[in-house]
């Protein structure tokens, strides 16, 4: 299985709307410093990437998405510290063992239970929760 973008387009489209948005000239480069993306597919980085392509057309590709594992990935810790939002659409299946060993010993305990301790209870069926960054740890 691998991700399309989905989430980012629709950040991207609900950001077009906001009040304070740079002019139109500007917009591309706007969305392209603030939208990232971690897709362990090679084949879904491809599909993200055209997504966000097509989503943001005339303009040209240059979108980043990471071609790494964010549960692995050193950098998506180094972005979460410079985000002010983050939008994540988990696995929606359970890890296999392999996986949930391989997971155990990269993510340390301290801030699985930082993050656990913070959560929201999860929203509504189509919904998702944003948490300004004043709420995290």
């Amino acid at each position: 299985m691998f991700g399309s973008a989905g989430f980012l387009v629709a950040a991207m489209e609900r950001m077009r709307d906001l009040p304070d948005m740079p002019p139109e000239s500007r917009l591309h480069q706007y969305f392209r410093r603030r939208l990232i993306g971690y897709e362990r597919d090679p084949f879904g980085v491809e599909i993200s990437q055209l997504s966000l392509a097509l989503a943001d057309y005339p303009h040209r590709n240059g979108w980043r998405i990471r071609p790494k594992n964010v549960f692995t990935s050193r950098s998506f810790s180094k972005e979460l510290g410079h985000a002010r939002v983050v939008l994540c659409n988990p696995p929606f299946r359970a890890f296999d063992k392999d996986e949930r060993q391989e997971y155990r010993v990269k993510i340390r305990p301290a801030r699985r239970r930082t993050l656990g301790s913070r959560t929201q209870p999860p929203a509504p069926p189509g919904r998702a929760r944003v948490r300004p960054t004043s709420q995290l740890p």
